[in-house]
């Protein structure tokens, strides 16, 4: 193997790994927050701030992706699929297409938006974090 090339493939497999280790630590650190004008989904590479108008926060839900299977993902256009975390653009079972920050199927909010695609994302305390949606969508 020529001597440039080996440094090129070590270069890659550096930024690759780098990206990887970026993405797993901020999945720890995602967070949705909102005011009353915008909504911000802070995933790692996929980060979404939308504006008020544009999501139906009385229509979220709360869901269990094993039981309800329509909304299991069927196939990643952009995004991250591991055994226990989903993250990216996904084609849903029912045909939908979902931003997905998902490492609990059990406990899945479920947003939808006038932008043509659902967000769905795993919290800690989803039943508390579904309640202050509800909450500051009637303010």
């Amino acid at each position: 193997m020529p001597k440039n090339a080996k440094y090129a493939a070590m270069g890659i497999l550096t930024a690759v790994l780098g990206l990887f280790t970026l993405t797993l630590y901020q999945s720890y650190n995602s967070q949705i927050h909102w005011d009353e004008q915008t909504i911000v989904f802070d995933v790692p590479l996929y980060g979404q701030s939308l504006s008020s108008e544009d999501i139906f926060l009385q229509q979220a839900y709360l869901a269990d992706l094993n039981q309800q299977t329509e909304l299991q993902p069927k196939w990643r256009s952009n995004g991250i699929g591991l055994p226990g975390y989903s993250l990216g653009w996904f084609k849903l079972n029912n045909g939908d297409k979902a931003l997905l920050s998902v490492t609990e199927q059990q406990q899945v909010i479920v947003i939808p938006t006038n932008q043509g695609y659902s967000i769905m994302v795993s919290v800690e305390q989803p039943q508390n974090a579904l309640e202050k949606l509800h909450a500051a969508d009637s303010m």
